[in-house]
């Protein structure tokens, strides 16, 4: 049927594509992927084929977690004992009256 129509514009073949920039940096990544791959099988092989050895974990505790719904409880200070605040600031007062006696002592000097 075809050596019966007539010709037309489809009867000539489209010119072939032209090789350009993008083309030519196709083929660099594809050759950089293959070197990349080469490398990644020679650092593959250089591993020990054999497993290591297992190493022995060391015993876990046992953790007691409230259960869902249960409010967390927190210890409160005791009221008879001073809270690390107070015993700071006690210690600093200590310390500025002993300083306060040395300083007395070298003026009486």
């Amino acid at each position: 049927m075809a050596a019966n129509r007539a010709p037309g514009r489809y009867d000539t073949e489209p010119p072939k594509p032209r090789n350009d920039a993008y083309t030519g940096l196709l083929s660099i990544s594809f050759f950089a992927m293959l070197i990349a791959c080469i490398l990644l099988l020679i650092d593959w092989f250089s591993f020990p084929q054999q497993k290591p050895a297992r190493v022995a974990l060391p015993a876990v505790k046992a953790v007691n977690v409230p259960k869902g719904g249960e409010p967390v409880v927190k210890d409160e200070p005791k009221k008879d004992e001073p809270k690390k605040d107070d015993k700071k600031e006690e210690m600093k007062k200590e310390e500025m009256k002993k300083d306060d006696a040395k300083k007395e002592e070298m003026k009486k000097e």
